[in-house]
């Protein structure tokens, strides 16, 4: 556990002006611990966030903690601030609470209004509050994210009067801000609708766009073993559930997004609360299949585009063709129509039946491999050619303190 610091500590670097300008003054260029010294911590590997750090409490005691992505051995242990994570919460994402070289943290911990911008301090062995951004009184902000050099945030503002009936009722939007100027207006991104005062499930695609599940319509991919559904926005599949043998899998909103035509599924659990799928194909039960039998911990699933110029079914996504007239020469022109959908998919297992089910992944940033994590052990998997090859089991799976019983994945820098 850790020696909590005094209030006195102070900025070994100073506070820059942008958070952005904070970093590069503070640390080195490539961020990997080894520009600023011997003692450096060396800020890469498969990073895990611990709630109950060796032992300690799981609430006070959370921890970032980078690992040998071959072995599990640690490289470097930095202190978060309390409660960044409630450790009650067994699915949760922090895959985008950090910025991209480690250096800055966004959270908002569980039950409050307001998104903290904690930064690395001088040393890197902790993270400091740096800036705080605080909504109008009776607003919430919540579920904050960080990605294309941007705060991503949810604001819920409830009604200006009570309703009856309607207790908790209020418009929820996404919004952001630059991180060289987080205390800046914040800019609307996309609109939730009218939820309750908790952030609703939404995404970020790889290119910087809000994803919201139920405003995107569902494709169905019919030249597949079984029934497959997905969800796609601006190329990307970011939702998708599959049926087959008396089994379903899911894509799950906490899971990275793959990117492109690609998207990780895993079986689904009986009390899932966030299974991020875009529909629930009921498939008949295979009676063929041996009592025992059980499917792949996990599947990657990689979309393939239609082959026929021809074919112009859109799977009712609403990419037929258009027409509309000019309004100068009244000619008929036609309106740009969305690609034609999947026609079928390559889907292939990802951890041996006997693995269990997948308890999360992390990509490689190139996406030519990816880290799954069983109940009991971490693999590593090659993606050679958009195909996943034979699993590699590398180590035990830890353990923390928190109600999911392991620490989260934050990402996998190499290093």
């Amino acid at each position: 556990m850790f020696m909590r610091r005094g209030l006195g500590r102070r900025w070994g670097c100073g506070l820059a002006v942008g958070l952005v300008a904070a970093t590069v003054a503070c640390g080195d260029a490539d961020n990997n611990g080894d520009g600023n010294g011997e003692d450096q911590p060396q800020l890469s590997g498969l990073a895990l966030v611990y709630r109950g750090y060796d032992g300690g409490d799981p609430e006070e005691d959370q921890a970032l903690v980078f690992t040998d992505p071959d072995t599990g051995a640690q490289r470097a242990v930095l202190e978060l601030p309390d409660g960044v994570l409630d450790p009650m919460v067994a699915d949760v994402a922090v895959h985008l609470r950090f910025s991209e070289d480690w250096r800055l943290l966004a959270y908002s911990p569980p039950g409050g209004d307001t998104v903290h911008v904690a930064q690395l301090d001088a040393d890197d062995s902790a993270y400091e509050v740096a800036v705080s951004l605080r909504p109008d009184q009776g607003a919430t902000y919540q579920d904050p994210r960080i990605h294309d050099e941007r705060i991503w945030f949810t604001a819920h503002q409830p009604p200006a009067e009570s309703v009856p009936g309607r207790q908790g009722a209020g418009t929820t939007r996404v919004m952001s801000v630059p991180l060289d100027d987080p205390e800046s207006t914040p800019r609307e991104e996309a609109v939730l609708g009218e939820t309750g005062p908790e952030p609703q499930e939404w995404q970020l695609t790889p290119d910087g766009t809000v994803h919201v599940r139920e405003q995107v319509q569902v494709e169905q991919i019919p030249d597949v073993d079984g029934q497959l559904s997905v969800r796609r926005s601006g190329g990307h599949v970011m939702n998708a559930s599959y049926a087959e043998g008396g089994q379903q899998w899911s894509s799950r909103s906490i899971d990275p997004v793959w990117g492109g035509d690609t998207t990780i599924l895993t079986p689904e659990r009986e009390s899932a609360d966030q299974g991020g799928a875009p529909e629930q194909p009921q498939a008949e039960a295979d009676s063929s299949e041996e009592p025992g039998d059980q499917p792949g911990a996990a599947r990657m699933v990689t979309l393939s585009e239609s082959t026929d110029p021809d074919n112009t079914d859109t799977n009712d996504t609403g990419g037929e063709e258009e027409t509309a007239q000019d309004g100068a020469g009244g000619e008929e022109t036609q309106e740009p129509t969305a690609a034609a959908a999947p026609e079928s998919a390559d889907i292939t297992e990802l951890l041996p039946a006997d693995a269990g089910p997948m308890v999360q992944y992390v990509p490689a940033p190139d996406r030519d491999a990816l880290l799954v994590q069983s109940p009991t052990a971490w693999y590593r998997v090659e993606v050679t050619d958009g195909t996943p090859q034979e699993p590699e089991e590398l180590f035990e799976a830890p353990a923390d303190a928190s109600l999911a019983g392991s620490p989260v994945a934050a990402g996998w820098k190499h290093g």
